[in-house]
């Protein structure tokens, strides 16, 4: 029977060959050895992989040169078994192979090499060894605080690791900061991964290389948007005053994204100079850009966004009125009297149109507060009384919480309109008939129904 097991070995049919060697590996001897060597050639990996196995099995120092030899496969599943056969036989004179393997094309190769060598007992004789091995193992923190002896364990990680790996990396080499690592992450900046060139990006930024703008300038028109959108941050880390023209040309990015990234970017450098480009997007089709343009003009502090400002407080949206209403004050106390906000008085009246009530009733306070009378409906009512203004104050808290974005307060103030029964509340109501809480809906229709009994 035996006989004919190995000749099996022989056979061209790589399952024949496969079914031998699992027939010889039930029961591992030496004797195996000479057998199963020549198969360590095979052009088939599952057979060499087996081979491998089978030879480890044996647990004889014979076969420890064939399995260094075979730490040298192409494919890195046969190197990672070769290591864990090499490790279960325990011969110490074997960690020169495996501190070799520390350095394998293959994150996954050097990983079992470092965790071989820990079995095996073997201590680092020097400062590279060290941050070899612990990159091999993948404490990228540690081995950035061994500092630059990390660099070139930590840029063959670059070369050859998963995603997530390669990121490591790079923030790593990024803490390290030193020159050495800056024509490594140039490289990873042309990475066909996303998420490689985002965090190359990053580092760029956290190093403050400010001689590498021009290499990221001409990433502006990275395919990706989040890489664009990380870029308008880092362009300003590094650029400073001279960040503001470079950064202009993204305010008009087709996504919404790079564009908030940019407005967000230039609001920190509060460079007068953006203002003229940041205007526009006061009037942004996404309310997102729309909240932090009126928080970057705030910023910047120019008086010639009070208009702008005062317009964006009859947004659609609550949050970028309420946005704008603190961008107002923070540029100028007096902003009502201004005349950048005198200059807007006809569009606000004609907000007073629009279709949308919130913007109506929002216009219509507005120009009362700057001295021209709105016409908002529930204004018409006089309030002479003290209790008459309180009641007025939480008519007007409500019907803005009613489109707040947390739906419990939504459902709260429906329900409280309701109660107070002033027949003012049915517009603002009623154009929140369509919102996409049910209970929230259900709420506003049994106000109506209480309002108009």
């Amino acid at each position: 029977m035996i006989w004919l097991t190995l000749q099996r070995l022989k056979s061209k049919r790589v399952d024949i060959r496969l079914d031998g060697l699992r027939k010889l590996a039930a029961n591992p001897s030496e004797k195996w050895i000479p057998y199963v060597e020549p198969l360590l050639s095979d052009p088939e990996t599952a057979i060499r992989l087996e081979v491998v196995r089978l030879l480890a099995a044996t647990q004889s120092q014979k076969v420890l040169q064939t399995l260094n030899r075979a730490l040298q496969d192409e494919n890195p599943t046969v190197r990672i078994e070769a290591i864990t056969g090499i490790a279960s036989i325990g011969e110490p004179s074997t960690s020169v192979w495996l501190v070799a393997a520390l350095k394998d094309q293959d994150a996954g190769v050097r990983w079992h090499a470092a965790q071989a060598l820990g079995q095996l007992g073997w201590e680092p004789e020097n400062e590279h060894d060290s941050a070899t091995q612990v990159v091999a193992r993948g404490h990228y923190e540690e081995a950035a605080n061994q500092g630059v002896v990390a660099i070139d364990p930590l840029v063959n990680t670059l070369k050859a690791g998963s995603t997530s790996k390669q990121v490591q990396a790079i923030e790593a080499l990024s803490q390290i900061g030193d020159q050495r690592v800056l024509p490594h992450l140039r490289n990873a900046l042309r990475s066909e991964d996303v998420a490689v060139r985002l965090a190359a990006v990053q580092a760029f930024g956290q190093m403050g290389a400010v001689e590498e703008l021009p290499v990221l300038l001409r990433m502006t028109h990275d395919k990706d948007h989040r890489v664009r959108a990380c870029l308008a941050d880092t362009i300003r880390l590094l650029g400073q005053s001279r960040a503001v023209e470079p950064l202009l040309p993204l305010l008009k990015d087709k996504d919404w994204d790079v564009r908030k990234a940019t407005v967000e970017a230039l609001g920190k450098l509060k460079d007068a100079r953006a203002v003229p480009d940041l205007i526009p997007l006061v009037k942004d089709k996404d309310k997102d850009v729309r909240d932090a343009t009126v928080i970057a003009l705030g910023k910047v502090g120019d008086p010639q966004a009070l208009g702008p400002l005062a317009l964006a407080m009859t947004d659609e949206d609550c949050t970028v009125r309420q946005s704008a209403s603190g961008a107002i004050r923070r540029i100028d106390p007096n902003w009502t009297s201004s005349e950048g906000v005198q200059e807007v008085v006809p569009e606000l009246k004609a907000a007073q149109k629009h279709r949308d009530y919130w913007v109506r009733h929002a216009a219509a306070e507005l120009l009362k507060r700057i001295g021209k009378q709105g016409a908002s409906p529930h204004h018409s009512m006089q309030f002479s009384e003290p209790a008459q203004h309180f009641r007025r104050a939480a008519l007007d808290v409500f019907m803005e919480l009613l489109r707040d974005r947390d739906r419990d307060l939504r459902l709260a103030a429906a329900e409280s309109l309701g109660r107070l029964g002033e027949v003012s509340a049915m517009e603002p109501l009623q154009a929140t008939l369509q919102d996409k809480d049910i209970s929230v809906r259900r709420a506003v229709e049994l106000a109506l129904d209480e309002l108009k009994s």
